[in-house]
Parts: structure tokens; sequence; C-alpha cells
């Protein structure tokens, strides 16, 4: 009888049959190669039977597909478990970038190794923080689905308190498909919204006027449809939180987000800056 596991084609034997050397020796190749398949976890392998995960760049990673899979993303240090439908986070550094390199019209890759994507606008790196050239959203791909992570910014506000409009996207399905949490000078709030086909809606709003030319920290917890939101000043004294755990609101329409980063709309000389930004997946 041929093993379940045996992904390969077994011999079939009758019960009386003198079994030629040619059969006998394909029969013993593909049950090598059935246990060299299981032990290194994925036929496209080295030709050493090592006990090993598949694993290669970000980019090089396969299509999801073989439940249990496990591939470890050399350049960005992350490991993701395949569910079959979708990869999913299962270790890793997470992402983190401090704009510590030269002034550059392209955003390049963050200091965790992910890949930045100028997704809506213009953005460039200058003086070692994130500004926006115009109304900018800068996205990185985590990689996996955005069911729960935790995001931790450092914005300083522009020159003109009138113009500040800073934030942080946190399901970015595409331009007109996002969800993100800013700090808006035009209402003097800190506010959660969801983008749903190009229109805006206010999920969550907490009152606060933010002093121009200040260091302020954003932090986020995602928690499948729970979101919670907070802005605190330069000393951590927390200015405004706000919360929504409606699913149709945080999750339906973002369900294949795998990108977040930030938002920056007051762009210019005297726009705001991010300075950094550290997201950490799956807490």
């Amino acid at each position: 009888m041929a093993d379940s596991w045996n992904p390969l084609t077994p011999q079939t034997f009758a019960v009386d049959e003198i079994v030629s050397a040619a059969k006998l020796n394909q029969e013993l190749r593909d049950r090598i190669q059935a246990l060299f398949n299981g032990l290194v976890g994925d036929g496209s392998a080295d030709l050493d039977v090592v006990h090993r995960h598949k694993s290669g760049t970000f980019a090089a990673r396969p299509a999801a597909g073989s439940a249990g899979r496990l591939y470890r993303a050399t350049d960005t240090g992350a490991i993701f478990w395949d569910d079959v439908t979708a990869w999913r986070h299962l270790s890793g550094r997470g992402f983190y970038d401090g704009f510590d390199r030269a002034d550059s019209t392209t955003l390049g890759s963050a200091e965790s190794g992910h890949a930045w994507t100028e997704s809506v606008g213009n953005a460039e790196i200058v003086t070692k923080t994130l500004r926006a050239i115009t109304d900018s959203i800068a996205t990185i791909d985590s990689g996996a689905l955005l069911e729960t992570a935790h995001f931790m910014a450092t914005f300083d506000t522009g020159s003109v308190a009138g113009n500040v409009d800073l934030g942080l996207v946190l399901r970015f399905v595409d331009s007109n498909n996002y969800l993100f949490c800013h700090q808006l000078a035009a209402t003097n709030q800190f506010l959660l919204k969801k983008v749903v086909a190009g229109v805006a809606t206010t999920l969550a709003s907490s009152s606060y006027t933010a002093p121009a030319s200040t260091t302020h920290y954003i932090e986020v917890f995602l928690r499948g449809n729970l979101v919670i939101c907070r802005i605190t000043n330069a000393v951590g004294v927390p200015q405004a939180q706000l919360q929504a755990d409606v699913v149709a609101d945080t999750v339906t329409p973002f369900a294949t987000a795998t990108r977040c980063g930030a938002r920056l709309f007051n762009e210019g000389v005297t726009g705001d800056v991010l300075h950094g930004l550290n997201v950490v997946f799956n807490v």
C-alpha cells in the first residue's frame, strides 16, 4: 500500500507479482524523493537532505498554496506561515525606518529591508526625515494580511500650525481604499477615517490643536476589527485617543490589505515631517 504522504505516483504491485529490479528501483527513488521533499519543506530546495524551511528574499517568496509551509525572508528577517489562501506573519523583526541616509528624491528601502512605495503623490528623504513634496502616502508591503500590529511613529509638525495634516495609514489596498488616522489642523482634531471607493468617512474623532514645529508621537494598536490610536506630545503626555471596533468599518473594506505606512498632506519646506516609523506585526 502506498503511503498517503508520497506526492509522487506510487508503484502498484499484484499479490503474486515477481517484482522487476527496474520497478523496485523506481519505487525506492520515489520514496527517497518524497522523504527529501518532506524534510526540506519545498521541492525547489537544494540537493542536500537537510531539515530546513524555504528561505530567500521577500520578492522571491512563492505564492501561498501549500498548507503549513514556512518561509523566511532573508532581507527583512520576517518568517511567514502559509495557510493555503495567504501568507501570514509568524515571527520576525517587523518594519522600521529612521531615514538615516542621504537626501534622495526616491525613498529606497527602509532600515528593516522593506521597500518603500510612493503610493500617492511625491515624497522625498530630506535631512534624515520623510517629507511630502506633494500630498503623499508612502507605504511598505508587510508581506501578510494586516490583522494585528503595533505602530509607533515620530512626527514634527510644520512651521505653520494651521496647515498640519499628518498621520499613519493602517491598512492600504489602493489610493481609493485605505484606513488611516491623522492630526488635522483644519478642524483641530485627531481623527480615525476610512476611505472606501474614494469617499472618506470619519469613524472616531477627538479635539486637539497641535502646535507648530513640535514633536509628536502617534501610536496605534490593530487587533482585528479593534483599532486604538493615540497622539502624545514630545514628553509622552497623551493629547487625544480614538477607538473603533466595527468590523464593517475597519476590516471588511481592507480585508486584502498587506500595505501600511505614512500619510503627509502638509507638504513643502514648511510642512510636517516623519522622523521614524516602527511597525511590529502579529503582537
